[in-house]
């Protein structure tokens, strides 16, 4: 009986141990350090404005202190309407693949005071703060409302502008494109008969024409 009794707590013992050993070699596996990843996601900066005609490699490397624009040719709000269209759009066709917009424009307004950096660098800066590996800058170089109606314009809508896409681990431009118009009557440009048609028949809004050519661009996006 004595032996039986001392095998029992003999066995009880090493269970314990046996167990104990278990959730310990657990915890260490879990606190282990792990190197820092960043999520496959895609933050959308405010767009900046600049002048028709300029190299947008140039851009991108030139300090945003020393951007200037055409205050007939862009209009105040250009940026940030861009913007905005460019994350509903993204957002719409990418879903959770794209940062919530007030993201972007968060980190930038904490990055913008540094007047020497460039666009390239804003963008790797704002990608590494959210822990991302895409960010996408914009620029526009015009943006000129309409004058008159949807039916009879004496000015027409006018927009132009680049969406980029940079690698936040190298700041390399890995994508680019751009969209330019000037919307035309048909007496103008009879070749352009099926877009006007396409898009109601009407002189747009600078609002509609931004969309049309972001949704454009989107088209051709590489992600």
């Amino acid at each position: 009986m004595k032996l039986r009794a001392c095998l029992f707590v003999i066995t009880l013992i090493m269970v314990s141990m046996i167990c104990g050993l278990g959730p310990s070699y657990a915890t260490e596996k879990e606190t282990e350090v792990s190197p820092e990843k960043k999520e496959d996601k895609i933050v959308i900066l405010p767009f900046f404005k600049g002048r028709y005609g300029a190299n947008i490699n140039e851009i991108m490397d030139k300090p945003v202190a020393n951007l200037s624009y055409d205050i007939e040719k862009v209009s105040p709000e250009a940026g940030s309407i861009l913007t905005g269209i460019v994350h509903e759009e993204m957002n719409s066709k990418y879903g959770n693949k794209i940062s919530p917009l007030l993201d972007g424009i968060i980190v930038y307004d904490r990055i913008k005071k540094e007047s020497e950096d460039t666009i390239r660098s804003h963008a790797k800066k704002a990608g590494e703060l959210l822990k991302v590996n895409r960010v996408v800058v914009g620029y526009v170089w015009s943006y000129k409302r309409r004058i008159g109606s949807s039916m009879a314009a004496s000015s027409p809508a006018s927009v132009g502008f680049t969406i980029c896409l940079i690698d936040v681990s190298n700041g390399k431009t890995l994508w680019k494109g751009s969209y330019e118009e000037s919307q035309k009557s048909l007496s103008d440009d009879i070749l352009k008969i099926k877009g006007f048609f396409e898009r109601g028949a009407k002189w747009l809004t600078v609002e509609d024409l931004a969309r049309y050519g972001v949704k454009e661009i989107i088209k051709k996006f590489l992600y």
